[in-house]
This record gives structure tokens, C-alpha cells and sequence, in this order.
């Protein structure tokens, strides 16, 4: 009994030990494989991916989804990438929530089904994730196929503006400017509109110009509506009125040209960067 015992804590150990060294080496593979897929050899990390995907890891599992998806060093297929990134979700994966949401959202190969989307973008905005969050409240906020929730829209947004999405902090801002979900406040929507614009967001730009030139939520300031109005025209074509001629007519030739210096020297300023951007770099 005793010699018994003995052979069984060893076959137990053993497969302790193997067990350890498969984590280690499971480790091993998908950082070599995700080293891969960073430097653009997408026919390697194909190679290195495939069996640990198989074997179940999730992150694999996503990142082969997001090379079938996008065609990397492959034929694009929908078709592949829906099955990778279904398996990959069900391990926790959050970004292949996220692209799950995606293929609905835009009917990649399937139906498409806002309803489906919504349900996958919450699962990934629930776990922190910031352009889930904007897109939960983009849906919420059109009502597109489901029932429109301005209230439940503003939350998502303030979450994903929080962290510095300029697309929810300009979202938001029209929300507060409206009075949609919130009380309108105007000194809120300078303050989110301010935030988008500097990040580049031309709608949340123009509006601000308006804002400045109006007096609204903050005080009446022609050199910076002509300014905001001036970096908007010149990052898109907008309908007449053309923003930049709205307080041109009441300015003098000195703040024309402090507004125009103020437009020429601006730079946006770092946007946020998505799971997919700091994901390929």
C-alpha cells in the first residue's frame, strides 16, 4: 500500500510539473506569436497562432480572428474571424467582444443586428473597455433597431469621454447642448466640446466656434469662435454659413489676425488610442 502511495504522489507531481511547463511554454508561444504579428510577419504568427488557438487560448483565438478579419497576410474572411473571435469570447476575451459587436454592427458576412452588436459591445464596455463604451452609447443614443435611451447614452459617454475618447467627449457635449439624457447646460458642453476639438473632432470644433461666438456656456469670445471656426474649415468642407465668416464681420483687423495666428500655430493634441492601435504597435 505504502509503495502504492509513493507511485501515486509521483504521477501526481508529474503532472503538476507538466502541467507548469505547458503554462510556461503556452506563455512562451503566444508572446513569441503576438512578436510576430507586431512586426508584420503575419504568415508566422498564422503558423504559431493556429495550434495554441486550437488548443483553446483565448488571446490566440483573437488574434487569429483579428488577422481573418482585417486580411492580414491572408484572404479577408468574416466567416473564420467570427468563429475564432465566438471561441476566443467565451475564454473572457473583451476585445473579441468587441469585434463581435463589430460584425453585426456592420453585417460582416451575417445579418446585420444591432440588438446582437449591443450585446457584445456591453459585455466589453462592462469590463472598462473605452470604445465599447462609446459605441454602447452611439447605439443607445440613435435607437437604431432598438429603443432609443438618451439617459443610458450620456452614461456610456461620460465613461469612454472620461478616459479621453474625443468621439464620446463631442457626443457628450451635443447631449448637454440639447438637453438629451441631461439638463442641458451649456458651460458643460463648452467643456466637453473643448476636450473633442483639441483632439481634432471637427463637429465638436464648429459647434464650440458657435458656442464662443454666442456666448453660450461660456463668455462671448470672437477670437476663439473664429479660431475653432477657422480649424474646422480647414480639416472639412462645411455648408454656408461658412463657420470662420460667422464673427468675422464683428471683429477688428487686429483679433482677425491674433484668431487666424491662434488657428495656423494649432496642433491637435494626442487622441486616445484604441485597443486595436496600442494592439498593432
Amino acid at each position: 500500500m505504502r509503495s502504492v502511495t509513493t507511485a501515486t504522489k509521483f504521477l501526481v507531481a508529474i503532472a503538476v510539473l507538466a502541467s507548469l511547463y505547458s503554462t510556461v511554454a503556452s506563455a512562451a508561444d503566444i508572446e513569441s506569436a503576438k512578436k510576430a504579428f507586431q512586426g508584420h510577419y503575419y504568415d508566422i504568427a498564422l503558423s504559431q497562432l493556429e495550434p495554441l488557438a486550437k488548443a483553446n487560448n483565448p488571446e490566440a483565438q483573437f488574434y487569429l480572428g483579428f488577422i481573418h478579419y482585417w486580411g492580414l497576410g491572408t484572404p479577408e474572411n468574416y466567416g473564420s474571424a467570427l468563429k475564432w473571435f465566438k471561441d476566443s469570447s467565451q475564454g473572457g476575451n473583451a476585445a473579441s467582444e468587441l469585434y463581435l459587436g463589430f460584425i453585426y454592427l456592420l453585417g460582416n458576412d451575417v445579418a446585420k443586428d444591432h440588438r446582437e452588436a449591443l450585446r457584445h459591445f456591453s459585455i466589453a464596455a462592462e469590463t472598462g473597455m473605452a470604445e465599447a463604451q462609446c459605441l454602447v452609447g452611439f447605439i443607445h443614443e440613435r435607437g437604431q433597431n432598438v429603443e432609443r435611451n438618451y439617459p443610458e447614452a450620456a452614461r456610456w459617454f461620460r465613461l469612454a469621454a472620461d478616459q479621453g475618447v474625443g468621439e464620446a467627449q463631442a457626443a457628450l457635449g451635443a447631449l448637454y447642448r440639447q438637453g438629451k439624457g441631461v439638463p442641458q447646460d451649456y458651460a458643460e458642453a463648452v467643456k466637453w466640446y473643448k476636450k473633442a476639438a483639441e483632439q481634432g473632432i471637427i463637429d465638436a470644433q464648429y459647434y464650440l466656434a458657435a458656442l464662443y461666438g454666442a456666448g453660450q456656456g461660456t463668455q462671448r469670445d470672437h477670437v476663439e469662435a473664429h479660431k475653432w471656426a477657422s480649424i474646422a474649415g480647414s480639416l472639412k468642407e462645411v455648408k454656408s454659413p461658412k463657420p470662420a465668416e460667422m464673427p468675422a464681420k464683428l471683429m477688428t483687423q487686429a483679433q482677425l489676425a491674433e484668431a487666424q495666428r491662434l488657428a495656423d500655430e494649432w496642433q491637435p493634441k494626442v487622441s486616445f488610442q484604441s485597443a486595436t492601435f496600442k494592439l498593432l504597435n
